[in-house]
């Protein structure tokens, strides 16, 4: 693949009365350009009329004979992009074909050298794209590269048929992308680790209403879970449970005022007071002290009755 194209083949002086001029007929693949003084340039192309025969050459009407290369021709470099942070570069691997599109303004502007004006097009395309973006948003900059509208990067005298290119990072940029990465690492496994610290002392928190909310039982079970072998000390803990709660009925017995006494009973019970009276016999004589229970399987020893 070719590192320049210089697309004049020829370039030769017409001087008048003479046979050793070039026949102005063009090959396949080739344009003939024609040039005088105060001419317009005379554009010969393969197989088309209008062409002037070697005596009117040598009328002396043109001075100048160009031979121009519309082949298509193809191309490689490598291009340095600069990222957003102006530090770290992408680089680009860049391979393109193009023709002569206009042999004339080839001629006018004397392109000797097709990849020296085409280059500084094609780079600066891509540099517009790459200064957008981090290097490590190097996926979305291929995304936006591959978008490249040809005629951007197209020198008016030469047409694009194909631009590719492989888009890496450079050693350095590897590197900062690299501690980059290590860096965004790290900041995730910390805010997990956070994350589930907290998970862990809600779960606590929740647990501990749990065993609030539940009672005895709810403690007892929470204990046992956390501590299988400690029976003993469970029972302990059981027994010394119950004593309080029947400290409490005894002194729920002795309040006069029936209704603070129901209050204490349905606390220290956690059952309403109606569940525990249900199936009582109503009488309008009966006072709060001749409630009649007819399951007393849920009131202490010092609220039945004998």
């Amino acid at each position: 693949m070719a590192n320049t194209f210089n697309p004049i083949l020829q370039n030769l002086e017409l001087k008048p009365l003479s046979p050793s001029n070039p026949s102005p007929s063009p090959r396949p693949g080739r344009v003939i350009v024609l040039a005088g003084k105060n001419q317009p340039l005379l554009v010969i192309r393969h197989g088309e009329g209008g062409a002037p025969t070697r005596g009117q050459l040598m009328l002396g009407k043109y001075n100048r004979f160009y031979e121009i290369d519309m082949t298509e021709q193809h191309f490689n470099f490598d291009e340095l992009l600069q990222s957003n942070d102006n530090i770290s570069a992408f680089r680009a691997a860049i391979n393109f074909s193009c023709r002569v599109r206009d042999p004339a303004l080839i001629v006018e502007h004397n392109v000797t050298d097709a990849l020296r004006v085409i280059r500084p097009l094609v780079g600066e395309a891509m540099a517009e794209i790459a200064i957008r973006y981090s290097i490590e948003q190097l996926d979305r900059v291929r995304q936006e590269m591959r978008r490249i509208n040809l005629t951007r990067t197209t020198h008016s005298g030469f047409s694009v048929s194909h631009l590719s290119f492989n888009l890496t990072l450079t050693k350095e940029a590897e590197r900062i992308a690299n501690a980059g990465a290590m860096q965004r690492l790290e900041h995730r496994n910390a805010i997990e680790q956070v994350r589930r610290e907290n998970e862990i002392k809600d779960e606590r928190a929740r647990r501990t209403i749990r065993v609030i909310k539940g009672g005895v039982e709810d403690m007892v079970a929470e204990h046992l879970a956390n501590n299988p072998n400690d029976m003993l000390n469970v029972a302990k803990m059981f027994y010394e449970q119950r004593q309080k709660e029947q400290e409490l009925f005894k002194i729920a017995a002795e309040i006069e005022d029936p209704h603070i006494r129901e209050l204490m009973i349905e606390r220290l019970t956690g059952k309403p007071m109606a569940e525990l009276t249900s199936g009582a016999v109503p009488n309008n004589d009966q006072t709060d002290d001749d409630i009649i229970v007819e399951d007393e399987g849920d009131m202490p020893d010092d609220f039945r009755r004998d």
